[in-house]
């Protein structure tokens, strides 16, 4: 078979649309603030043509020097689909290696087949996701004297992104329009004061009768002062309600102090997780 690959352009939009409704279409999508087809007219983002038809589609920028997430992989025929797969990763990788040196590519794998790919093109597994869930667990009081917890705003977002860049590894840092972006999406966010400065924020959203824990950080030199409990708290007093039955967070497997937070508010771990795996391009 004679296949083209090439990157993807605007006027490619309506066609792109088309493909992703497909039925039986095996899809993979990053758990990402912005929609696939946000990301056309950024790179990679390559699809796979055969006959003027499009066979598959891989979608992996970078929103943070160095790091590359996959964004979006579809591909129509499960037979094909480790031949797509690799295709249009090694032209990928072509690029990327050309614009930025030494870089990791992402992807969450909560799919099976999804993971089985990554593995075969040289992913390692970097790190396992949990989910914890609350589901009206006794609320603790929490002494608010020394700080105040107010609504996040657009002013704010600026301290929100550089607070969330200092507080997590590189390959978990958001760009300011992913912060921005996240902002105008999630139901419940609020930022902790103390000595009107900025120390810690949370972010959750919130569907039919679930909400969620999107983001949450408290500035290093601040932790162990209870000011993350503080923000949980909060959140969970404003969701406490009966229409929401049930509050979601994920962490990383190896993160203690965030995994004890939880734990002591009420959070359970659940059955839910995903692996994260990584490819470094040499």
């Amino acid at each position: 078979m004679s296949y083209q690959v090439r990157t993807a352009k605007p006027s490619d939009t309506n066609q792109i649309k088309a493909f992703l409704r497909r039925r039986n279409l095996f899809i993979h999508r990053h758990l990402d603030w912005r929609k696939p087809l946000d990301w056309i007219g950024e790179s990679p983002f390559l699809f796979l043509g055969l006959d003027d038809e499009i066979q598959a589609i891989l979608v992996c920028p970078s929103e943070v020097e160095g790091i590359f997430w996959i964004r979006l992989f579809a591909g129509s025929e499960i037979s094909y689909i480790d031949e797509h797969f690799k295709i249009l990763f090694e032209e990928a990788k072509k690029w990327i290696k050309n614009h930025s040196k030494g870089a990791i590519v992402s992807s969450i794998a909560y799919l099976d087949w999804m993971k089985n790919l990554l593995m075969k093109n040289g992913f390692s597994l970097y790190q396992n996701v949990v989910q914890l869930h609350w589901k009206g667990a006794t609320i603790p009081e929490h002494d608010s004297g020394d700080h105040e917890i107010c609504l996040m705003k657009k002013e704010h977002l600026q301290t929100v992104a550089e607070i969330d860049r200092i507080s997590f590894e590189k390959i978990w840092h958001h760009s300011i329009d992913a912060i921005k972006s996240a902002y105008k999406q999630t139901s419940y966010s609020t930022v902790l004061v103390k000595n009107n400065n900025l120390i810690g924020f949370q972010m959750s959203t919130s569907f039919r009768s679930r909400a969620h824990i999107a983001r949450l950080a408290v500035l290093p030199s601040y932790r162990g002062r209870g000011y993350g409990t503080a923000l949980v708290t909060n959140m969970l007093n404003y969701f406490n309600k009966p229409r929401i039955h049930e509050i979601t967070v994920n962490t990383q497997e190896d993160n203690q102090e965030s995994l004890r937070l939880y734990r002591r508010l009420g959070f359970e771990e659940t059955n839910e997780g995903f692996p994260i795996l990584i490819h470094q391009i040499v």
